[in-house]
């Protein structure tokens, strides 16, 4: 079983998040075959007044303090994700902010195609599961990967966070076999069709592209707090944004406003109740 362990977005403050990782991420999955990955758009500076991130300097080495086994490391460039940025701002800017977080999202997502594309096309590995995070997020539980593919039914499975789901599905992290990963690491080219009918919103925009893929959903039980460029954490409410996500992975359909409905799941709750009070 080839694993794939994908770090996907803009690689900030990792010298804040790296011990998490090591220990949530690498140490108790030691015993499987992993191969690591960091795709990454590269900035000298990130201005994201929403965030409190006015003009932050970046290292560009904090990435390699993930020690990947390859790296995709790209320049930002807007003409990379143009056609996208175009679509999107033919409706409405739901973060109100001149277009620069539906950027950063932008940025994001290709580089998650960057790395999808050295998955299938240049690394000659076989991958089984597709593990994929974004380095800027503290993590507050273990990741056991066999635990949670052992949920999974059949082929196009997905598991994600019950937390911080806007009306849609958690978007910062999954583990995904290899049919609903490359659903999950192609969105950018999902962004024009979603845009027809919808404005362009992370969450909401994975709902619909594994909708549209008829992927099916399970529970990935793990909290992380995000970790601003400027060394703040950002807070998490694990509580009130609760998606109920089943334990083994079920089909869904999507209600007339967006919420994920499935038929007949196995329950949820306990594990999330778990991850709700944990200290």
């Amino acid at each position: 079983m080839n694993i794939a362990i994908i770090f996907f977005g803009a690689a900030r403050r990792i010298d804040l998040t790296i011990d998490s990782i090591k220990r949530n991420i690498y140490a108790c999955n030691e015993g499987l075959s992993l191969y690591t990955i960091g795709s990454f758009t590269t900035v000298e500076r990130i201005n994201n007044p929403t965030n409190g991130e006015n003009n932050v300097a970046l290292d560009p080495h904090d990435a390699f303090r993930l020690q990947a086994d390859a790296y995709v490391m790209v320049r930002e460039d807007e003409r990379l994700i143009a056609s996208a940025l175009a679509a999107a701002q033919r409706r409405k800017d739901v973060y109100d902010n001149n277009w620069v977080s539906i950027r950063h999202v932008l940025h994001q997502l290709a580089s998650l195609r960057r790395a999808w594309r050295l998955c299938t096309e240049a690394l000659g590995i076989d991958f089984d599961y597709f593990l994929f995070l974004r380095p800027d997020l503290i993590f507050l539980d273990e990741i056991r990967i066999d635990d949670i593919v052992a949920g999974f039914q059949g082929e196009n499975n997905i598991a994600l966070p019950a937390w911080a789901s806007w009306n849609g599905l958690n978007d910062r992290f999954a583990l995904a076999d290899k049919t609903a990963a490359q659903f999950y690491a192609n969105r950018l080219d999902a962004v024009e069709a979603h845009t027809r009918t919808n404005n362009l919103h992370p969450e909401t925009l994975l709902a619909h592209t594994l909708h549209a893929g008829a992927s099916k959903l399970c529970l990935l039980p793990a909290r992380a707090r995000r970790v601003r460029a400027n060394a703040t954490t950002a807070y998490e409410d694990f509580g009130q944004s609760v998606t109920a996500l089943p334990l083994r992975a079920a089909g869904f359909s999507l209600g007339p406003d967006g919420a994920v409905i499935f038929q007949r799941p196995e329950p949820a709750s306990g594990v999330i109740q778990a991850i709700k009070t944990a200290t």
